[in-house]
């Protein structure tokens, strides 16, 4: 029987973590030209650990590292499902909603009244998964450089209002 989990990340995660970011399309949406160093990316993760406004996490399928997410603390009443990335072997399982529903569990959890999140155009395989569990779109905007998509990319603003 298939078992999703997820632990916050420690620094003993870093190596799955690391090969998760790894994978070409995360390294792809995370606006690398090409894979992240190990060092520097270690020494950024650490940073993140210590941080008071993010949380990582790390998913696990049957008990083997398969994708990971971020949960930001904008405010006390706003959080952030920042960037999140499945293994590429792990995709088509429901894995990318069931992150997204972890980190609605979890602001609710802190607090929260509102989970934004930043969303490609061009990456409708994101949106839709968002839509589909209640966010909406605003007309919030930024363009954003993304190297192995083909440079400035236009990324919309999504909120879900949380109810107690």
């Amino acid at each position: 029987m298939e078992e999703l989990t997820y632990k916050q990340a420690t620094l003993s995660d870093y190596d799955d973590f690391y090969k998760i970011k790894c994978d070409p399309e995360n390294v792809k949406w995370s606006g690398f030209a090409s894979a992240p160093d190990y060092e520097r990316m270690k020494e950024w993760f650490c940073k993140q650990l210590d941080s008071e406004k993010r949380t990582i996490y790390i998913a696990y399928w049957n008990g083997v590292a398969c994708g990971f997410f971020y949960l930001d603390k904008v405010t006390e009443e706003e959080f952030e499902a920042a960037s999140s990335g499945v293994l590429k072997e792990f995709t088509g399982r429901g894995i990318g909603t069931w992150l997204v529903k972890k980190r609605i569990e979890l602001a609710k959890e802190k607090g929260a009244k509102e989970l934004s999140t930043w969303v490609a155009d061009e990456n409708p395989q994101s949106w839709k998964r968002f839509e589909k569990l209640g966010f909406l779109k605003t007309d919030i905007q930024e363009n954003r450089m993304i190297a192995r998509v083909g440079g400035i990319t236009l990324f919309h603003k999504w909120v879900l209002l949380l109810r107690k």
